[in-house]
């Protein structure tokens, strides 16, 4: 679903039922420029590697922090997407179409670069201040 383009996606609260919110890096962007602290978790549905977190542990450790979460998927899973997670935000996608790309690399480079103007950012986490990019990481006990 592509949020309407009136509503900001800040406002957008998780419904009681799993629903994914298609975006592009420059609208997280104009959301993230309104908070003191920001997390963008980069997140693979499927990914079992020891740099990939539940959803619900990064939302406990960001609140914790007082720090806002907001969960991008790399690619969409259907049966994983389904799940209510016990998350403040929806679980955001990448818009393809606005990347012009099916392929992985393509859009996920160029969704992260629209939300940090920067170039060959590492890291699942992205850490921003007032929409400012600070630092990009891959551990949760960085947060």
């Amino acid at each position: 679903m592509r949020p309407d383009d009136s509503i900001s996606i800040c406002k957008i609260r998780k419904p009681d039922s799993a629903r994914v919110y298609i975006i592009n890096g420059n609208i997280l962007r104009d959301c993230v420029t309104k908070k003191d602290k920001a997390i963008i978790y980069i997140w693979a549905p499927k990914c079992k590697s020891r740099f990939c977190y539940s959803l619900n542990s990064v939302q406990q450790k960001c609140d914790l922090k007082n720090i806002e979460l907001f969960i991008v998927a790399e690619y969409y899973d259907n049966e994983l997407m389904q799940i209510n997670y016990k998350t403040e935000h929806p679980v955001f996608g990448i818009d393809v179409e606005y990347y012009n790309s099916n392929t992985t690399s393509r859009y996920l480079s160029g969704f992260i670069y629209d939300l940090t103007s920067e170039e060959d950012v590492k890291g699942r986490f992205i850490y921003l201040e007032n929409g400012l990019f600070k630092k990009a990481f891959d551990f949760i006990e960085e947060i």
